[in-house]
């Protein structure tokens, strides 16, 4: 995988994007979308992301979560042990995971994970960017990614946070509850429409 620019992601502006208003993914592995009054750019992380999709990351946990972790220490710390930038930096290395991050105005707003075995294993916003659509489009992107490498379906597990949301974008509950720590997870999946074989 590659971008051109040095690693650095090309904007797509808005006339470029799909009709239905839908970002697209360029054969460089970047989405870009214009909103009213900023640009939003998905792409492939780089290591020097580690520092700041972490912090995206620890945030959405302890701030957006709480429906799942309700401030308990215990939980929250189990949940944020190996958001680190050194364990971000590791899953980079590992040939099984992409990971995207979306950019707006030069700084990470969310992070995104999918395993190619068909698996979202990441999808995080930033407090402040929560209810712009930037979840959905990550997930758009991600989703992209398991049909380019062939896959009919995505699975993943939700949080009690995210369960709603996974729901209004096509998942549904493939199975019971299964539990992560003292935190249930909800097994879902969806039926990737237009998968590339």
């Amino acid at each position: 995988m590659s971008t051109i620019n040095g690693g650095r992601p090309v904007e797509v502006p808005r006339q470029n994007c799909a009709t239905s208003g839908l970002p697209l993914v360029n054969s460089c592995n970047t989405l870009g979308v214009a909103t009213r009054e900023r640009k939003l750019m998905i792409r492939i992380a780089h290591m020097d992301d580690a520092e700041q999709a972490v912090q995206v990351i620890r945030k959405s946990i302890a701030e957006l979560c709480v429906s799942d972790h309700h401030n308990d220490d215990e939980i929250v710390q189990m949940w944020l042990g190996n958001k680190t930038p050194e364990h971000f930096r590791s899953w980079l290395g590992l040939p099984n995971q992409r990971l995207l991050v979306a950019e707006q105005d030069g700084n990470i707003c969310a992070v995104g994970g999918a395993a190619r075995s068909g698996e979202i294993t990441l999808n995080y916003v930033a407090p402040d960017a929560r209810f712009q659509g930037i979840s959905k489009m990550m997930l758009i992107a991600l989703e992209q990614h398991l049909r380019d490498d062939g896959h009919e379906r995505a699975i993943l597990t939700s949080t009690e946070t995210a369960h709603r949301f996974y729901r209004s974008v096509g998942y549904v509950d493939a199975g019971r509850p299964v539990p992560w720590g003292k935190l249930p997870g909800y097994p879902m999946v969806k039926i990737l429409v237009g998968a590339n074989f």
